[in-house]
């Protein structure tokens, strides 16, 4: 019987963390598990790349109260709901004034959440694992049923300003709490040590094959009034992407003396503010919004640099985005800015302050050889993540198999990385039932090499008996073995973490 998981997103609008969401969709192996997909609102320019196997459940209005006006609500049949709304904003302020904290967004989402709760349906079916993937996880706890619960958190919790005695209690009923990044979890443990054993950290997946086709889309005209080299930024227009210093970055940069023009693709409530700085720096010219952009990759694959000025990240997912096109990367010394790149080697972090920031990117432009040799790393790299583990068996999912490696280069560098620190003699006798035949163990991982398709025609073709009449015994020809095996077959690899 297959397994049943279940996640549950807000929408499915243009975001970091919907399409780490496809990433995880597209991995998942649907002849061993049965997944369903509860949004709150069936709105989004990512519902169309849903996987068609995911069960999209269906809409149940009550859960588009959360980000309707309350005023809207106020005067429609739907007044509990905004009266609801109202209570929470006045709860906050309370708890703000008697405890001298601000506000913040995710202080907001709780207290809407736990308002909204009593008057919100169940969400129907029986689960092996609920995944709350984004915001507040109380509709998991208290609407799901569900024999494992996990709360996902894209960000650097240290910024969050939560209210710290909802949380615990929240936390206290769930199993897992993922994180997008190591550094995330140690910031979400430092605040929350009582949940250390319950804190994992699992990487966001990419679809790199889709990704990739949808960079190579014909775009015309993609930079409008390009001068000089095209920079890029892509985000929500909000605090923690920082784009509302932008203008003033650039500035500094042109008073060098180089040209650019720096691109910001995104959408959000900030967007008045940055227009405001650009005007306030006569950057009307020189920063450029290209507003909300359903397929941002044609634009990343044609930017000179592209930049990721953010005050804080969990892991910005158009950072790996655009590693996997081979872009330089510059991203700030945000607090996790160390787990989204190697220093120096497949991209550089540059101070936060605005004209440090400008002078490191400036001299990044200048060096045409240490912009080359950033470009070539990436290519040293599989950035998709594929190769992830979840705890006590909650999934495993298989890296890109040879056919998703469009750039043949790109495959034989993965592959010559995987035979560099392969050492142990595969078994016969394992391939022949098509179990791992070749493990080794590097850098705590259990690495496996899996025949995937056409092991039929693997055993019984005229090149597999030829590489066999090479060698006359199993441990004289089994390594051998695998490598050639890669000139003729398509083989995944299986990465499992192990449990320390």
């Amino acid at each position: 019987m297959k397994k049943k998981i279940l996640f549950i997103m807000p929408s499915m609008f243009i975001g970091g963390a919907e399409r780490s969401l496809l990433g995880l969709l597209g991995s998942i192996d649907y002849s061993n598990y049965e997944v369903s997909l509860f949004l709150y609102r069936h709105e989004g320019e990512f519902l169309e790349l849903i996987p068609k196997e995911v069960q999209v459940l269906s809409v149940m209005p009550e859960y588009g109260t959360f980000d309707v006006p309350i005023k809207e609500l106020l005067l429609s049949k739907k007044w509990k709901y905004g009266v609801a709304r109202l209570w929470a904003k006045f709860s906050m302020k309370i708890h703000c004034i008697k405890e001298q904290e601000n506000t913040g967004v995710w202080m907001a989402m709780q207290y809407i959440s736990k308002s909204l709760l009593p008057l919100l349906p169940k969400i129907p079916g029986k689960y092996d694992i609920g995944i709350s993937f984004l915001g507040v996880p109380d509709v998991l706890i208290e609407r799901v049923d569900a024999k494992v619960k996990v709360a996902w958190n894209h960000t650097d919790y240290t910024v969050l300003n939560p209210n710290k005695k909802r949380d615990r209690e929240l936390y206290s009923k769930i199993d897992y709490i993922a994180s997008v990044s190591t550094p995330c979890t140690e910031k979400f443990v430092q605040i929350y040590p009582e949940f250390k054993d319950k804190a994992i950290t699992i990487e966001n997946l990419l679809d790199t094959n889709l990704l990739e086709n949808q960079a190579n889309e014909v775009r015309e005209d993609l930079f409008p009034n390009k001068k000089g080299k095209v920079l890029l930024s892509v985000g929500r227009y909000s605090d923690a992407k920082n784009f509302d210093n932008v203008p003033d970055i650039c500035k500094s940069i042109l008073e060098t003396g180089i040209k650019v023009t720096w691109y910001i693709i995104g959408y959000g409530g900030e967007e008045g503010l940055i227009q405001k700085r650009i005007k306030e720096a006569s950057m009307e010219q020189n920063v450029i919004l290209l507003g909300k952009k359903s397929n941002p990759y044609p634009y990343i694959k044609g930017c000179d640099l592209y930049i990721q000025p953010s005050r804080y990240e969990g892991k910005a997912v158009t950072v790996r985005e655009a590693q996997i096109l081979h872009k330089p990367v510059v991203i700030t010394n945000f607090a996790t800015s160390a787990s989204q790149l190697q220093d120096g080697y497949d991209g550089i972090i540059v101070p936060m302050k605005n004209e440090e920031c400008a002078m490191k990117i400036v001299e990044l432009l200048k060096d045409e050889k240490r912009m080359n040799q950033l470009i070539d790393n990436t290519y040293k790299n599989d950035y998709s993540n594929r190769i992830v583990w979840y705890d006590e068996g909650m999934a495993q999912f298989i890296s890109g198999e040879k056919d998703k490696y469009a750039d043949e280069e790109k495959f034989k560098r993965f592959y010559l990385k995987v035979k560099e620190n392969t050492k142990i003699i595969p078994n016969l006798n394992n391939l022949k039932h098509g179990n791992s035949f070749c493990n080794d163990e590097y850098n705590g991982y259990d690495l496996s090499y899996l025949s995937v398709r056409y092991l039929n025609e693997i055993l019984n073709s005229e090149d597999f008996k030829k590489l066999m009449s090479d060698f006359s015994t199993i441990k004289e020809y089994g390594n051998n073995l695998i490598y050639r095996m890669f000139d003729y077959y398509d083989l995944k690899f299986e990465c499992n973490k192990r449990i320390k």
